[in-house]
């Protein structure tokens, strides 16, 4: 056998060795594609996560002094009042009103009656700021 002659550092030149080395170099030298690939799919959903995580967050400033949403409810019915889709009371009473304490930002209230009944279900949407009083009347 000659000598070798190498190209960079595992190959060689001669017929023989060629295909011997070119095996080797493939079992000792695995493929690094794949760690690239999965550490961009990982860095790829995290980003996407928090992209969703501060995409979902409530329009909802903090106060000092709090808004105050007054519900009365001016009919017969007893309707279940939900804010934000929270239950506060359910089954309030005929001609009467409870408050709610609020921060600065969009509300959406509902007022829900009961399956068969005289009364009209209520869904507003209402933008509050801080230290003001707001009313919503059922009817």
């Amino acid at each position: 056998m000659g000598a070798c002659k190498h190209i960079g550092k595992s190959f060689c030149c001669e017929p023989a060795d060629s295909k011997l080395n070119d095996l080797n170099h493939r079992f000792t030298h695995p493929i690094r594609t794949s760690m690239k690939l999965s550490s961009t799919f990982v860095g790829l959903f995290a980003a996407l996560n928090l992209i969703a995580l501060t995409a979902c967050q409530d329009n909802i400033l903090e106060c000092e002094d709090k808004a105050t949403i007054w519900i009365v409810n001016e009919t017969v019915c007893t309707p279940d009042v939900e804010i934000n889709g929270d239950l506060i009371i359910a089954d309030l009473a005929a001609f009467d009103s409870i408050s709610y304490s609020a921060n600065e930002g969009t509300y959406d209230i509902e007022a829900k009656m009961a399956f068969i009944s005289a009364c009209e279900d209520l869904s507003e949407s209402l933008v509050t700021e801080c230290g003001q009083m707001y009313r919503v009347v059922i009817l």
